[in-house]
């Protein structure tokens, strides 16, 4: 696993969380 990939996928997460 990319942690870049990681990092925006974490970001989409919050973005669709909120």
């Amino acid at each position: 696993m990319n942690i870049t990939h990681t990092s925006t996928t974490y970001k989409f997460q919050v973005v669709i969380t909120y």
